[in-house]
């Protein structure tokens, strides 16, 4: 009924793990994960000034890829990835250690089956944390109604291309001082 989540995790003689996941007024919020070791706050709110945001990049065109890390390489640890395989792949290796990507950069038009949307939907499913993580479409769909489709589709924001290296600085940093202040307002 309040469109949320729970998942229960249970090991024989170690313990159960159960993680309840809601939506907060506005759609978004921050999410604590209990380890036994540790508490791992899935959010941007922790982290010193100088640590740089890992940014994650599916974009399936080589050229494409290579510009768009070397316009992100003084703003973000970058993680690349040419198709929905591959960036489930290295998500999953992530998640394994218990580490998650700050923002993701997709492509829209990806090689099949997947596609920027499927993919965004496959991994805000299958990893419960991404849901709260902002996803960013940079694609060639410029056209009157491109942009809000994507929207509606679940991602956060928006960049057409070419991608101009200014506005997607700032649109990153926008994001997650975005995340910030709504983990700041939900404490």
């Amino acid at each position: 009924l309040m469109k949320g989540d729970i998942d229960i995790e249970s090991s024989k003689g170690k313990g159960t793990l159960v993680k309840i996941y809601l939506q907060a007024v506005g759609g978004e919020t921050k999410v604590e994960i209990a380890e036994k070791e540790s508490k791992k706050l899935v959010s941007l709110d922790q982290r010193e000034d100088d640590e740089k945001i890992k940014i994650f990049i599916v974009e399936d065109d080589r050229m494409n890829r290579l510009v768009l890390k070397k316009m992100l390489d003084n703003v973000g640890i970058n993680s690349l990835a040419e198709d929905g395989d591959e960036s489930l792949r290295i998500i999953e290796e992530a998640y394994k250690k218990g580490e998650f990507f700050d923002v993701m950069l997709f492509d829209i038009n990806l090689p099949a089956p997947w596609d920027g949307i499927k993919l965004m939907h496959e991994i805000k499913s299958k990893w419960k944390e991404y849901k709260y993580i902002p996803f960013i479409a940079q694609t060639a769909y410029a056209m009157k109604g491109d942009k809000e489709r994507l929207l509606e589709a679940g991602f956060d924001n928006y960049l057409p291309k070419p991608v101009n290296k200014k506005e997607l600085i700032n649109m990153l940093f926008n994001q997650i001082e975005s995340q910030k202040r709504i983990n700041n307002e939900s404490n």
